[in-house]
């Protein structure tokens, strides 16, 4: 998981430490950009702490990136988490500009649910700034990735 109410393991504090030094700011100039002690920046830069995905995307728009550009490149490739990290979304903003539950997204998220309606997935592609077939793409992806993850 990336993000959410908890911080993720799809962080790449060298990363961020990188973009930081090629855009030329201090820990604490970075930290006043996005609205945080540079302590907070540190701890990220170090591997202590892990942003939610809201504040990696405030991360990557103060530094000029991606917040694509912030993870490890093998984070689930394809997988619908994947376009909403680079889109720099919580679940929570997913689903309310949506229209439907956290819950319901979060599942299709997981991979919890086997299809999603060609409605909710043009949504989707909508909101995540990607084509449909990117969209269905990952829901695929996100759905094996679930299946495999089941007990037989």
């Amino acid at each position: 998981m990336v993000g959410g109410r908890r911080g993720g393991t799809g962080f790449d504090g060298a990363r961020l430490r990188a973009l930081r030094h090629r855009a030329r700011l201090s820990q604490r100039a970075l930290g006043v950009l996005i609205g945080a002690d540079e302590t907070v920046i540190a701890n990220y830069e170090n591997g202590r702490a892990t942003p939610r995905v809201d504040r990696l995307g405030a991360l990557a728009l103060a530094l000029g990136a991606s917040p694509a550009d912030l993870l490890p490149a093998d984070l689930e490739i394809g997988s619908l988490e994947r376009l909403r990290v680079q889109a720099g979304m919580l679940q929570a903003e997913v689903a309310e500009r949506a229209g439907m539950t956290r819950t319901k997204y979060a599942a299709i998220e997981r991979g919890q649910t086997a299809t999603v309606s060609e409605a909710d997935a043009r949504t989707l592609a909508a909101i995540l700034g990607v084509d449909l077939e990117q969209l269905l793409t990952a829901q695929a992806v996100t759905r094996a990735a679930f299946l495999e993850r089941m007990p037989r």
